[in-house]
């Protein structure tokens, strides 16, 4: 084999590593600035919560507030809600392959992560009705006001795919417990578009102080602020 061919066999298997570093610096640099920096806390407002288990993240809301019910938007019998324990639902956007496929790591396959990663599936909301998140790491309260918390119930509600008459998209017989649902929603994930950033796209939308680019969730959590 030539030299010409071992330096470019040498730059094609390095190329990758390089792309690869390139992203996480994005993502490190994207992570430390701010976006929203002069948000005021607010004394009292709507309580909404930031879930996150490491990889993903989801935003939890109630199920009824004076700003909105969304017993009137989504087929909650399908959540099979119990009165005075479930009291707010949990907002979760992903690959719909990935979300559908994979319920634990040991299902996840290369192709599934690798076709999300580059935007080739559609993409899923999933809600589940939970109870009120308890302090955790894991976990950020978030006061709104109500004019915050309207305009991030609109990007969660333009997330759906609707029917011809408006309803959200329901995806039959799919689930990962007694209290969730799967719908159709807007968008491709990719690697630029991930779960976290979609999370904080809504945040940024209603006012709260974020990173200017969250692909991961380490980086959104580090940015926002309990409240």
């Amino acid at each position: 084999m030539s030299k010409r061919w071992i330096r470019v066999g040498s730059s094609v298997a390095v190329a990758p590593l390089i792309l690869c570093g390139l992203y996480l610096l994005a993502a490190v640099v994207g992570g430390l600035v701010e976006v929203n920096r002069d948000r005021e806390p607010v004394p009292s407002g709507v309580e909404v919560y930031l879930s996150g288990n490491g990889v993903h993240t989801d935003l939890v809301v109630p199920i009824v507030t004076p700003e909105k019910d969304w017993r009137g938007v989504l087929p909650i019998r399908e959540l099979k809600i119990i009165p005075g324990f479930h009291d707010y639902l949990a907002f979760g956007w992903g690959d719909r392959e990935f979300y559908l496929t994979t319920r634990t790591w040991a299902d996840l396959r290369l192709t599934t992560a690798l076709k999300a990663l580059l935007g080739l599936d559609g993409s899923v909301m999933h809600v589940e009705a939970v109870a009120r998140p308890l302090p955790e790491a894991n976990i950020r309260r978030l006061l709104l006001s109500a004019e915050a918390y309207r305009r991030l119930v609109g990007y969660l509600e333009a997330g759906f795919l609707r029917s011809d008459q408006g309803v959200p998209r329901l995806i039959p017989d799919a689930h990962y417990s007694l209290h969730d649902a799967f719908f159709e929603a807007q968008g491709r994930y990719s690697m630029f578009l991930t779960c976290n950033e979609w999370v904080r796209r809504a945040l940024a939308e209603a006012g709260v102080r974020v990173p200017l680019w969250a692909p991961f969730s380490q980086t959104l959590f580090y940015q926002i602020r309990g409240g």
